[in-house]
């Protein structure tokens, strides 16, 4: 399996126990859908540093930073903006994951 495949699998593990309660349908916050994602983020680095930053929800900067990291990964995987060739998302990597803004896929 590729090192980005694992990163976003796990990424999804962690996404259901720490950010799902809020970011599903009729919850606090909405769905993390991709023309939400392009619209308020230019790429993957930026994305990242918000949840850091600011999640989980009454918990800012709790996850480990890998935790981040998988979690940015599996968000953009399932919203279809991470490319299939893609490296392992990681500080270096991320900077060449963009998207023009509103530009869902």
């Amino acid at each position: 399996m590729p090192p980005q495949r694992q990163q976003s699998d796990y990424g999804a593990g962690i996404y259901r126990y720490e950010c799902a309660s809020c970011h599903t349908p009729g919850r606090v916050a909405p769905p993390l859908g991709a023309d939400a994602i392009t619209a308020r983020f230019a790429g993957a680095a930026e994305l990242e540093r918000y949840i850091a930053n600011a999640m989980p929800y009454g918990r800012p900067r709790t996850l480990a930073a890998g935790d981040n990291w998988a979690v940015t990964a599996y968000i953009l995987r399932q919203d279809r903006l991470l490319p299939r060739s893609a490296a392992e998302l990681t500080p270096a990597t991320a900077a060449r994951v963009r998207f023009p803004r509103g530009a869902a896929r």
